[in-house]
């Protein structure tokens, strides 16, 4: 399946890998780097395109450079001049994790007796100021 940016399915995303190994690509989950000596615990960090990150969070490119703009989702200006940015995995995880919503069940809005979506409607009020204006006929209750 091909993605609007050309690269296809975003879900199985694969960075290249500059060790020169021979898959010659490495996942975009933060691994140690097993090519840098024995023993290393060191971890590379995994940068993402804007459209990367849009389409990791299935939002839009502009609904992730608005919040990287507006400094919730940390990002990395790479490049001469106008620069392009780059999002760690990490960043963006967090981001997405600090964005949850609570799960609370949503309250019903209106009056749940009569279904009327008014939630403090005095209907005898309401009523006769129809009468005294003529709506409806009929003379108003005193």
């Amino acid at each position: 399946m091909e993605s609007s940016h050309g690269h296809g399915d975003c879900s199985s995303l694969v960075a290249p890998c500059a060790c020169g190994s021979p898959s010659g690509t490495e996942s975009l989950s933060e691994t140690p780097d097993n090519h840098s000596g024995a023993g290393s615990s060191w971890v590379r960090p995994v940068f993402l395109r804007v459209q990367e990150a849009a389409d990791y969070l299935r939002v839009s490119y502009n609904s992730v450079l608005g919040a990287i703009k507006n400094g919730s989702l940390p990002a990395y200006k790479v490049g001469p001049r106008r620069g392009t940015y780059r999002i760690s995995l990490a960043d963006l995880i967090a981001y997405a994790e600090s964005s949850r919503t609570p799960n609370t069940p949503s309250r019903r809005s209106g009056n749940q007796r009569t279904g009327s979506k008014f939630k403090k409607l005095d209907t005898d009020r309401l009523l006769n100021a129809w009468k005294r204006q003529g709506v409806v006929p009929g003379s108003p209750e005193e």
